[in-house]
């Protein structure tokens, strides 16, 4: 009996010292010109903040990317993310899936325009 008694402490000490990750995380904006930055940045803000303030989660501020169709678009966006550490970038890895900016395929990398 003393025995379970003790596999049991172990078993409970191990569920209070359990710590949460959450690995990746991604959105995805399609609009006309001229709109889709200030929405993503709004709804950056506001996915930063549900992790970070409600669910008391860090962002990485040194894997936080932002894959557009254009340059110009990817920096408006991550200049309004950067509080977030958002760099702009040609590709990102999510859960193994590649996004990368532009069309066409690169380095066998999945593509989105």
């Amino acid at each position: 009996r003393k025995e379970s008694s003790a596999a049991s402490d172990v078993y409970k000490r191990q569920l209070t010292n359990l710590e949460v990750y959450i690995d990746d995380g991604s959105m995805q904006l399609k609009g006309p010109k001229g709109r889709v930055a200030p929405l993503a940045i709004k709804a950056g803000r506001a996915m930063g903040q549900a992790f970070e303030i409600a669910c008391g989660l860090p962002v990485s501020k040194k894997k936080t990317k932002v894959v557009a169709s254009s340059a110009n678009l990817g920096d408006q966006i991550a200049t309004g993310l950067a509080m977030h550490g958002c760099k702009r970038a040609r590709s990102a890895l999510m859960l193994g899936v590649q996004h990368t900016a532009g069309k066409g395929v690169h380095r066998g990398r999945a593509t989105f325009a």
